[in-house]
């Protein structure tokens, strides 16, 4: 029994069974980097600080403020405001967000927040040292100096998650083409781990809820035809084991004089991360989409 046959076989019998979701959720991460911030009492116009970042590769799903704001109500602590900036393989990416944001208030007082926010989601790029960092800024909104005490137990936390990237949106019926997939799931808990790409012809939502874990595909005839062809016609690498950088590539190719009546359907995708050994289904990726034009 070869590689391509055992993996369809282990990952179909992880799969056999779960049912829709109700609401469509966040991507399940695979673990958390807890970064927490070693600060003391601000009393200036701004205060700059860097913060530890997950390792290069990584891939962030969501991001987390934790802490907690105390002012003696000189300043409102609606004008408290954080500035977090990166570089990801995609791009530079920022959040910002004041305390207004957070509803916090004039009084005298202290503050709470456990925000989320999906603004800083990306790979983590590799930096000039071996650690990579964030840009953390903090700053009077208003103007002014900051008076107040940010929490000792504060800390940014950070998901982690596989990611599905796709060079190219659409591809034709009439000429064919391939949208290649780039498959990340991180160098920490990616290397190694069996993967399956699966499809939906119809929607990323409700989706399959499955083990804890949210998959964006609303399940029809072509999730079936992507979980038991793997590998096969047009599903190219959909269907294999991660190398140790915890990446790996797959392709929809679609052939040349493909069906014209196909024309206008898009199709989903979206990567799972299995734990073959444990027989578990541990993550799932982002669902990319894939237009057909004529």
């Amino acid at each position: 029994m070869n590689l391509t046959t055992k993996l369809t076989l282990s990952t179909s019998l992880i799969l056999c069974s779960g049912a829709p979701a109700a609401d469509a959720q966040e991507v399940t991460a695979t673990h958390a980097t807890v970064m927490p911030l070693v600060l003391e009492p601000f009393q200036g116009s701004i205060v700059f600080a860097t913060v530890l970042a997950p390792a290069a590769g990584e891939n962030i799903v969501r991001t987390q403020l934790v802490t907690d704001w105390t002012t003696n109500g000189v300043q409102s602590a609606a004008l408290f405001g954080m500035h977090l900036s990166a570089n990801h393989e995609q791009g530079h990416v920022e959040w910002s967000v004041t305390g207004g944001d957070l509803g916090w208030g004039a009084p005298a007082g202290t503050y709470s927040t456990a925000v989320v926010t999906g603004a800083l989601n990306g790979t983590v790029a590799a930096g000039f040292l071996p650690l990579t960092t964030f840009d953390l800024a903090m700053e009077a909104a208003g103007g002014g100096g900051l008076w107040g005490i940010l929490s000792p137990d504060t800390k940014i936390i950070y998901y982690h998650g596989p990611r599905m990237d796709a060079d190219q949106p659409a591809v034709s019926l009439v000429s064919g083409g391939v949208q290649s997939l780039a498959l990340n799931a991180g160098p920490t808990v990616g290397p190694g781990l069996a993967y399956i790409v699966l499809g939906s012809a119809t929607a990323t939502a409700p989706g399959l809820e499955l083990s804890g874990v949210h998959i964006p595909l609303a399940v029809d005839a072509y999730t079936n035809f992507t979980l038991t062809s793997a590998n096969q016609g047009p599903l190219v690498g959909t269907l294999g084991v991660l190398d140790g950088a915890g990446r790996g590539t797959a392709q929809i190719s679609i052939p040349a004089a493909t069906d014209p009546g196909l024309a206008g359907t898009t199709l989903y995708h979206s990567m799972l991360l299995l734990d073959l050994p444990a027989g578990a289904l541990l993550s799932a990726s982002e669902a990319v989409a894939l237009t057909l034009a004529p």
